[in-house]
């Protein structure tokens, strides 16, 4: 309601270091990228697995956070297990970032298998949320810390 630098501005003044839009495709993003670049803040957008090589080059030219890889097809949430095409996509996406920006992978992402399986792949990090989501849903109280607390280190751990 505020408009994009306004708003922008005071969520700078916060303590904000950027913003992940994933419904603002890049091709519609002149006013955010102008607004974001004024005020030092880093942008980042969303690249999926079947994302054309020019509109990765686009992605990679317009972000300046990290790139947020989409790890599968469909909607976020808990997976067993990745299908080839998201080792593909991340060596694909890898290639055409070169050195500019890093790849982080996010979807399904939920064990450290899973975060060792995209960092071996070539993803500079892993984005976790439904994973951390289910745990605040299933646990109270200090038992809710100490397994946010374990789950993170072993996350961190496994992309060592």
């Amino acid at each position: 309601h505020a408009g994009v630098e306004k708003f922008m501005s005071q969520a700078k003044a916060s303590g904000i270091d950027g913003f992940i839009l994933p419904d603002v495709p890049v091709e519609e993003a002149e006013a955010y990228l102008a607004a974001a670049s004024k005020l030092g803040l880093a942008t980042v957008f969303l690249a999926s697995p079947n994302s054309s090589q020019a509109r990765l080059q686009k992605i990679v030219k317009s972000s300046s956070g990290f790139l947020y890889l989409v790890s599968v097809f469909g909607i976020t949430g808990a997976r067993k297990s990745f299908e080839d095409y998201t080792l593909d996509a991340i060596r694909r996406v890898k290639q055409a970032a070169g050195d500019k920006i890093p790849i982080a992978v996010g979807f399904g992402i939920s064990t450290p298998a899973h975060a060792r399986f995209m960092i071996g792949a070539g993803a500079d990090a892993v984005i976790v949320g439904s994973a951390i989501v289910d745990r605040i849903a299933k646990l109270r109280g200090i038992k809710r810390l100490s397994e946010l607390q374990s789950f993170a280190k072993s996350m961190k751990k496994a992309c060592s």
